[in-house]
């Protein structure tokens, strides 16, 4: 919490009587969507997918964290805020993993579930992680899922199980007080066989002939 310094009595703060005591989040929150993107957009083919499972692991456990804040000048009563480092992560000790751990639902998508209509996947799986750096081959993923193609009434289901990592994926850190959210989207491939005409040049040649 943020220490408060020289007061002498309670006082009424965020709805409580008491010393003003705000509390900061030291870990970092993960939590996921999914969406369903149909690139190739053929008119004869529909797509749809149901999401199962995602596994998390690689996430490191084990770390130390060193704070430092600063007296407020004067006289009055006041807070001073702890000063992070920066990015706020901890220092990482060792290299020790937690339990991979495991979201678990089944959440269906629709071509129209992209973009900013991904879906929420189980919400209720609540994952605190140790603020650190995402490192190359460090932290992974896998998610679990079937995709059924609908071509003239004809559907056939795939069932897969891919896996992802988390370096390159928009964020360098997972830092302290962030709630992390990110979308997995699903990109179908119809491997459509199509003709790429072409038709070879003319080769130019000459001739002669002498008319007397």
């Amino acid at each position: 919490a943020n220490r408060a310094h020289r007061y002498t009595e309670n006082e009424s703060y965020e709805g409580f009587n008491g010393i003003p005591t705000l509390f900061n989040h030291a870990l970092a929150k993960l939590n996921f969507k999914v969406a369903l993107n149909d690139t190739e957009g053929l008119a004869d083919v529909v797509w749809t997918a149901e999401v199962t499972k995602i596994t998390v692991e690689g996430v490191y456990d084990t770390g130390n964290l060193e704070l430092t804040t600063t007296v407020p000048g004067g006289t009055n009563e006041a807070q001073s805020t702890w000063t992070l480092p920066s990015p706020a992560i901890w220092t990482k000790v060792g290299d020790t993993k937690a339990d991979a751990r495991n979201w678990v639902e089944t959440v269906s998508l629709t071509e129209t579930d992209n973009g900013v209509n991904a879906k929420t996947f189980d919400a209720g799986e609540t994952y605190y992680v140790l603020p650190q750096t995402i490192v190359n081959d460090g932290q992974k993923g896998t998610i679990t899922y079937s995709l059924t193609q609908s071509v003239g009434g004809v559907s056939t289901t795939t069932n897969h199980t891919k896996p992802f990592n988390f370096y390159g994926k928009g964020l360098d850190h997972w830092e302290m007080n962030k709630n992390i959210t990110y979308t997995l989207t699903i990109v179908p491939q119809t491997n459509k066989i199509l003709s790429a005409p072409a038709v070879t040049d003319w080769v130019t040649v000459t001739g002669g002939a002498q008319i007397n």
